[in-house]
């Protein structure tokens, strides 16, 4: 008998999916721009500049990267930091809820 139920990884890109898809429309919907960078930027795939309510993706980025930068502008939106600059502890304190959502909801590891 064939199970439709499936295991692994694999089973959480649809919600992945839906997840990017939402966050991109918000992004859009509150002016947000995503500029593809051609150069590569030291260790660094994604920035999120809540300042200009920008992405940018330099050269190696992925899917996985996209979805990092858009958590962002949810945690800027949230905080009221769209078009203005974040402190430095916020934003740190905003990275580490970013990698564990990511890894606890997601499945994905950050070294």
């Amino acid at each position: 008998m064939r199970s439709d139920k499936r295991v692994g990884a694999s089973s959480a890109y649809p919600k992945i999916l839906w997840k990017l898809v939402r966050m991109r429309l918000r992004f859009a919907l509150r002016g947000g721009r995503i500029f593809h960078k051609i150069t590569e930027k030291d260790r660094l795939y994604g920035e999120y500049f809540p300042e200009t309510n920008r992405i940018h993706l330099y050269q190696e980025a992925e899917l996985e990267t996209l979805f990092h930068e858009l958590y962002h502008f949810e945690q800027a939106a949230r905080g009221g930091y769209i078009g203005r600059k974040v402190p430095p502890d916020v934003k740190a304190l905003y990275e580490t809820e970013v990698d564990e959502i990511m890894a606890k909801e997601y499945g994905f590891a950050y070294k």
